[in-house]
């Protein structure tokens, strides 16, 4: 069996190649071999997302081609998350989605997953929401933490939205946590879009999920 490192290099070549079948016969061993599912993800699906997402950043790829790769990373881990054991949800509720006009899901799925690993009951409200959903779901199901995934720069202003509107009502104690290439690129747009943090990948996001909430 390839060392983890060897894995995670070969699947970011078969990503780079546009390779679907290689990808998938790569995760189908690892699975077959033993490898527990959430080392599969964060030691070799998100570190090559993260290498794409950088090369994309120095504008190594086109668009077309970044397409591409996100599809063969999405189809490999919703083919590791059907392994995922189902565990009962103990903790509180947290709200997740991307704001209006933003239909990038990869980042906002993973984040959901280990979310739910970490016994957090997670409302996915899925691609391109309106702020005041974001606020209306938070205040119906009592969550602590809204978390919005946002690619672009024009699509992060909902996030300001979302805050006034939480604001405005008196719910200022709900805290949003922020996340996805825009954030990752320049980590201080956080702030200046009203955010209460900002969470690199899924992991982080648990571990910022659990401070902001007082989960220890």
């Amino acid at each position: 069996m390839p060392t983890i490192s060897e894995i995670n290099a070969r699947f970011l070549h078969y990503i780079q190649s546009l390779d679907q079948q290689g990808a998938d016969k790569l995760i189908s061993n690892c699975l077959k071999a033993g490898l527990p599912p959430e080392q599969i993800i964060t030691k070799i699906i998100m570190p090559a997302i993260d290498a794409i997402a950088e090369k994309q950043k120095n504008r190594e790829v086109v668009v077309a081609q970044i397409y591409v790769m996100a599809k063969i990373a999405e189809n490999e881990i919703n083919k590791v998350l059907v392994e995922m054991p189902i565990k009962p949800r103990t903790k509180g509720t947290v709200i997740i989605g991307t704001p209006m006009g933003d239909y990038h899901g990869l980042g906002k799925k993973l984040v959901a997953t280990f979310l739910r690993l970490a016994d957090y009951q997670v409302m996915d409200l899925g691609l391109s929401v309106n702020h005041f959903d974001f606020v209306n779901m938070a205040i119906a199901f009592n969550a602590k933490i809204i978390c919005v995934s946002a690619l672009l720069l024009h699509t992060a202003l909902g996030i300001t939205e979302i805050r006034k509107e939480l604001d405005s009502r008196g719910y200022n104690h709900i805290k949003i946590v922020v996340g996805g290439a825009l954030f990752n690129f320049n980590p201080k747009l956080s702030n200046k879009y009203g955010a209460d943090a900002m969470a690199p990948n899924a992991l982080d996001a648990v571990r910022v999920v659990r401070e902001l909430a007082g989960d220890f």
